[in-house]
């Protein structure tokens, strides 16, 4: 079971690696004050260069905590960069 545990995570830091950092996203039932990040999803297979950009706070409609991390920017080359807008509801 450990080396199929670890073969699943060798493969699974290897797609990340080859199709980039891919998007964060929270889960809907958070068991603390803060929302915290789900797994990442793969990213798309674009070269992950340039800066993240600033996340979007979601403050008054949770009250579990401060609010959600936001979505950052994909970072999908120096020449196209896409931004998410989010919508809470």
């Amino acid at each position: 079971i450990r080396i199929l545990s670890n073969l699943m995570g060798n493969l699974a830091l290897l797609a990340l690696q080859v199709q980039g950092p891919g998007i964060p996203v929270s889960p809907l039932f958070p068991l603390g004050p803060f929302f915290p990040g789900a797994p990442f999803f793969p990213g798309l297979p674009f070269k992950p260069l340039g800066p993240r950009g600033p996340a979007l706070p979601i403050a008054p409609a949770f009250p579990f905590g401060p609010g959600l991390p936001g979505f950052p920017v994909l970072p999908c080359g120096p020449r196209r960069q896409i931004t998410l807008t989010v919508c809470p509801f």
